[in-house]
């Protein structure tokens, strides 16, 4: 397996196109390819929970498909305490990517892995890594990783908690632009992209920068960057001269009630609750 370096630096490099994007959605088909593509993989799928439940299973590629719509009944029962890296991360509350191999059995014996394990190797993929970047409440959002016998390298890890990262930072992207009202042609007319239009967003919606740095998850001097910027295409100087030309341009919308910045989102750390489906 190669150095994690440059498969890290492809996916920077792909996450910085996206988030350039006015993007309403996760674009997961380009997601999982690129996964496809930097880890050495049978399968990847998209797993998804809302909080009343809801779920939703994206797999790459798509003629695998039935094979895990197979395996819904028991992974959506006994998986539940008896998948490793469910119970890893219900146990330590961890939301870092790990391997099933990495699991203590202290925390999930050998003998009570052995079904999920047995069916799993049928479709070559009882090897298995997920790349969560939202876990909150009852709902979560992840990738999983699936393939046959050798398990997941420690540079391999490695590289999946960078792209954990990077996926984060993207999601709250799309989030508050879905939560904000999206882009305006006042903005693209401006010139801003679509990362700083969520960053003057998030300034009139009353976020500081380190507020701002938060929710996007990216560092503080990154957001006085994209501020930067944004003053110098508005014409001004500083934040109050850019919440102003923001409300008297209509460049941005009214924040949702979820948007305000009293409690900052937190998906990189809370997790009250384990993934539902991991296959």
């Amino acid at each position: 397996m190669s150095e994690p370096g440059p498969r890290v630096a492809a996916w920077f490099g792909i996450i910085a196109d996206l988030l350039g994007e006015p993007l309403y959605e996760m674009p997961h088909q380009l997601i999982l390819e690129q996964i496809a593509q930097t880890f050495s993989v049978t399968a990847i799928g998209h797993s998804s929970s809302d909080s009343v439940g809801r779920q939703q299973l994206i797999v790459h590629p798509h003629d695998v498909l039935t094979a895990f719509v197979e395996l819904d009944e028991w992974l959506n029962g006994r998986a539940h305490e008896l998948h490793p890296l469910i119970r890893w991360h219900a146990i330590t509350r961890d939301p870092r990517p790990t391997t099933m191999e990495r699991v203590p059995t202290a925390l999930v014996s050998t003998r009570d892995r052995r079904p999920l394990i047995s069916s799993l190797k049928e479709y070559e993929v009882e090897q298995q890594v997920a790349i969560s970047y939202r876990l909150s409440g009852a709902s979560h959002q992840a990738y999983v990783l699936g393939r046959a016998r050798t398990d997941f390298s420690d540079d391999d890890v490695v590289v999946a908690r960078h792209v954990q990262r990077a996926l984060i930072g993207l999601d709250r992207q799309v989030s508050t632009i879905r939560q904000l009202g999206g882009l305006r042609s006042a903005v693209i007319d401006v010139g801003l992209t679509a990362r700083e239009a969520s960053v003057l967003a998030l300034l009139t919606a009353g976020f500081s920068s380190r507020g701002i740095a938060r929710r996007l998850a990216c560092a503080p001097r990154t957001v006085e960057k994209h501020l930067e910027r944004v003053y110098r295409k508005l014409g001004v100087r500083d934040n109050v001269n850019a919440v102003r030309v923001a409300h008297a341009w209509s460049l941005v919308a009214e924040p949702s009630a979820d948007s305000t910045p009293s409690r900052p989102a937190n998906t990189a750390t809370s997790h009250n609750r384990v993934v539902q489906r991991n296959v």
